[in-house]
């Protein structure tokens, strides 16, 4: 308690030294160099007190005692103290790029912090979104208290919080760019999506599962490679059994022309022409290859579980961008990451329809609904192929429709309620 109260009177000290000092500084462009040298020191002295205080609790529980929440309070009013100060002296032209660059910077720190104080990701992320939904909750209200005071908060104050609560809710969209999947792509989801779009005139809907057992059961013993490992000089190789993996009697997989149950494999293997007849000579090589590939990527227990899933399901006019692009390679881990950056090429282009078509404030306003929902993270879709492409249409034909591009709009919700029949709700 002595120590905290001793703190306590350091901090008051040292506001009202730095309050003092500035009241005596007649010179404003001086007094504004001494805000920004101030401030910049302060910074230096809240790093220290932070790097030497641990925060209490477990991994999921976040404990801080007075210490702790003083040192977090001062850090961060000091730090937009310095953001302004700096602002102030900027030439007119600089302020809007010093204003968005600080508005990046404070979504960093933001991450950073919660990061360093909170070792559980998953609970940091959680209290990152309700802190970013929280926030902006509390702006629209001030806002509009403000407004009814007749005393509106300025345009470009307005912008600027916005759009850095909006960045802030992307980035915990994705995690604070911590993602959960190896190298940022998604193998369960691109197994079923590749696989079954390269293949669908051979596998259809109902032989995705059924036709791996025969291609694994086909290729036997297989050895590959992994990355080197660090300070190494060799590759370690290593050997999968392919077909004693498929003659395992608690082999199972989902039957999916039949009952959606799980089934043995057994009667399957005892039937491979059903499957190969499908293939050409050259297409079934190639499949196997692309099934070694998947077997090899997804280790065993998690590839057992993927063959247990619901199939490929997407709808036909899904399948003809689908097969177009997983036709251009055979699978591979470049390749894959290449196509889950397709779906963040339609993420930037939703958000640039959202600004285009209504402005910054309905951009801030999705971009946080859209960061901080529950409903569909990233690790559900997260580097994933092609599985955000019905949003992105959806998002264009309404923005187009709000500037009248009538045809444009008809066109774009079409599509998208042919990629997934739910966008046609909008209609409704």
């Amino acid at each position: 308690m002595f120590s905290q109260i001793v703190g306590l009177i350091g901090v008051l000290a040292w506001a009202s030294t730095l309050y003092f000092l500035d009241k005596s500084i007649q010179d404003k462009r001086q007094r504004d160099l001494f805000r920004i040298g101030a401030t910049a020191l302060g910074h230096g002295v809240a790093y220290y007190a932070f790097s030497k205080i641990t925060p209490g609790g477990t991994d999921n529980v976040l404990k801080l005692n007075i210490n702790q929440v003083a040192v977090l309070v001062g850090a961060a009013v000091n730090h937009f103290a310095l953001l302004w100060s700096i602002d102030r002296v900027l030439p007119p032209n600089a302020k809007p790029w010093w204003r968005y660059a600080s508005a990046l910077l404070d979504v960093g720190i933001f991450f950073w912090a919660l990061g360093e104080y909170i070792p559980n990701h998953k609970k940091m992320v959680e209290l990152s979104k309700a802190s970013i939904a929280i926030l902006a909750a509390f702006f629209v209200f001030y806002e509009q208290h403000r407004a009814g005071q007749q005393r509106p908060i300025g345009e470009r104050w307005r912008k600027v919080i916005g759009i850095t609560l909006a960045l802030a809710a992307i980035s915990a969209y994705f995690n604070g760019f911590k993602f959960g999947y190896p190298k940022y792509w998604h193998r369960w989801d691109q197994y079923h999506y590749f696989v079954g779009a390269k293949y669908f005139p051979e596998l259809g809907y109902k032989n995705l599962y059924k036709c791996a057992v025969v291609a694994q059961d086909e290729l036997g013993t297989v050895q590959f490679q992994l990355d080197r490992p660090f300070n190494s000089d060799h590759h370690p190789v290593r050997s999968i059994n392919m077909r004693k993996e498929m003659r395992d009697p608690d082999k199972k997989i989902r039957d999916l022309p039949g009952e959606n149950l799980l089934i043995p494999v057994g009667d399957i293997l005892a039937n491979k022409d059903e499957c190969i007849s499908k293939f050409t000579p050259e297409r079934w090589e190639e499949y196997k290859k692309d099934i070694e590939f998947w077997r090899i990527v997804s280790g065993k227990g998690y590839w057992d579980d993927m063959q247990k899933d619901h199939g490929f399901n997407p709808p036909p006019v899904w399948t003809i961008a689908g097969k177009f692009f997983s036709d251009l390679s055979n699978g591979s881990v470049q390749f894959n990451q290449f196509l889950a950056s397709l779906d963040l090429l339609y993420i930037i282009g939703m958000f640039v329809a959202l600004w285009w078509g209504f402005g910054w404030r309905v951009f801030a306003v999705g971009a946080i609904f859209w960061g901080t929902q529950a409903s569909a993270p990233f690790y559900w879709t997260g580097g994933a192929f092609l599985r955000q492409d019905w949003l992105f249409f959806t998002v264009l034909s309404v923005a187009c429709l709000h500037r009248r591009y009538f045809k444009v709009a008809g066109a774009a919700l079409v599509y998208a309620g042919l990629l997934r029949i739910f966008p046609g709700l909008v209609v409704v």
